[in-house]
């Protein structure tokens, strides 16, 4: 039961039980024990109901606090009658309601007198009316189309034109007021939408695509006239939703997978042949030290060995022994120098351009300490740690100090200047002296060790340039890009 407060019985034909109360109507099923329940959302007008009647056909008169209501209990359907249809008042009284068993006529009485009529008498109408769309807005905003909304069969609309709304009407004009409606977006909505007398709907956020809106209605009597009115919609996608760029971001996707594979498998294929010159350099560099070792130090090393056996034979003459002696010693300083040089060549630690300059800088002073002549060193504060290779440090190393040797063994000098200096990834150095001189075209061959100087900074990549005149002193430049290891 929808209430206790029960207001009217009746039993129709079937032997249902019918139960008016203050809060809706009843039925009451004797064989299955269970009410069903009707409300204003089942089609009652209000839910106050006063009296029940029925007549020759099964059908069920109400009288409520809203007008008279009929209700087909096959179908469920209700149909409303209000002050429009003749009634005395939307009100009704309770108990007053009574149909004639001789004529079948039905009274109700109510708040302004009674209503007689006879249920036959009263007759829907069968008209169904024309429903058309009276109006179309955007962002609850007019809009002028090409064609009017009445007329038009489709609608195209950009993605960002996602929230509009359709007013309608049913061309009913007896009681427009009474005339209902339901709606659908096909592509949206899975059902109807019953809106009762409401004549318009509205859609927000669509996605792209495409979409059908029907819309139907009634006449006054409430009925419908299913075929009602249709238009189609079609919501254009943004381009990154169309099928073409999806297929080319498809298509951009596999081209940078595969051009990042390549990438991966190039970087390892480098990876690979850096790996392998660096072992061939390494191999390479073993040879370099190997045969330095066999060339200076064993030549060296031989020399101090045959200064030792005549030191033996020249015993009994001091002269000579010291001057043996004095040889030895100095095979054995110059024997340790290449040691030093060899160590530092093949320590990794020193392959950065600061630890190379600061080297040069050490065995220039070293050199010219021990001798008379007078030498400035120019190098910067600080000098970049760009990281070089081995090889690298090892050629302008020995460019230097054949550079230095040759000013102190064989230029005469009593003046001597060394510059380095470091800019846009490049190394320069100078080496002037004031010595004698020489005209670099009259030496025979590779004389005072200039091809092998040129031949090293070749080797890589570098400069190597001289520059004197007899009396005119010497200057030695050289220059090379630095490699970054």
């Amino acid at each position: 039961m929808s209430n206790d407060y029960i207001k009217s019985i009746f039993e129709d034909r079937d032997g249902n039980l019918w139960i008016g109360t203050t809060d809706g109507l009843n039925k009451l099923d004797p064989g299955r024990k269970t009410f069903t329940r009707y409300h204003e959302k089942e089609g009652l007008p209000n839910t106050f109901i006063y009296g029940i009647l029925g007549d020759d056909h099964g059908i069920l008169w109400l009288s409520t606090n809203g007008g008279i209501s009929k209700l087909d209990p096959v179908s469920g359907k209700f149909r409303n009658y209000a002050l429009k249809d003749g009634l005395q008042s939307r009100e009704f009284n309770t108990g007053a309601y009574h149909r004639s068993k001789r004529t079948g006529e039905m009274f109700f009485g109510g708040i302004n007198g009674v209503n007689l009529f006879h249920p036959d008498s009263v007759k829907d109408s069968s008209f169904l009316p024309p429903i058309v769309l009276t109006d179309f807005k955007k962002f609850d905003l007019p809009v002028k189309l090409d064609i009017d909304i009445a007329n038009a069969t489709k609608l195209k609309l950009d993605y960002e034109e996602n929230v509009f709304s359709f007013e309608f009407a049913a061309l009913d004009y007896t009681h427009p007021e009474k005339n209902q409606y339901a709606y659908m977006l096909e592509g949206f909505d899975q059902d109807w939408v019953y809106c009762g007398t409401r004549r318009f709907a509205r859609y927000t956020n669509l996605d792209p695509g495409d979409y059908t809106f029907r819309v139907k209605g009634t006449n006054h009597d409430g009925v419908w006239n299913p075929q009602g009115a249709a238009l189609r919609i079609a919501i254009v996608p943004p381009f990154w939703m169309t099928w073409w760029f999806k297929i080319l971001t498809v298509a951009a996707t596999l081209a940078a997978v595969a051009a990042a594979a390549k990438y991966v498998s190039m970087r390892k294929f480098k990876q690979r042949l850096e790996a392998i010159e660096r072992q061939q350099a390494l191999s390479r560099e073993r040879e370099r030290i190997s045969k330095d070792m066999h060339d200076e130090l064993g030549a060296n090393l031989t020399k101090i060995a045959i200064l030792g056996e005549l030191a033996q034979q020249n015993f009994a003459n001091p002269q000579k022994l010291r001057s043996d002696l004095q040889k030895i010693s100095a095979t054995a300083r110059a024997t340790i120098d290449s040691m030093s040089e060899i160590i530092w060549a093949i320590n990794p630690k020193n392959n950065s351009l600061d630890n190379l300059a600061a080297y040069l800088r050490k065995c220039a002073a070293d050199c010219f300490e021990l001798t008379a002549i007078n030498y400035r060193l120019h190098f910067p504060e600080a000098v970049p740690g760009h990281s070089i290779s081995a090889e690298f440090r090892r050629h302008v190393f020995l460019v230097v100090k054949e550079a230095i040797h040759n000013i102190v063994k064989h230029a005469g000098a009593t003046e001597a200047e060394m510059q380095l200096i470091s800019y846009d990834h490049t190394l320069e150095i100078s080496i002037r002296d004031n010595g004698q001189g020489f005209v670099p075209e009259t030496v025979n061959g590779c004389g005072n060790g200039l091809c092998n100087m040129s031949k090293r900074m070749a080797d890589i990549g570098g400069e190597f340039e001289i520059q004197s005149q007899p009396n005119g002193g010497t200057r030695v430049r050289i220059w090379a890009k630095i490699k970054c290891v």
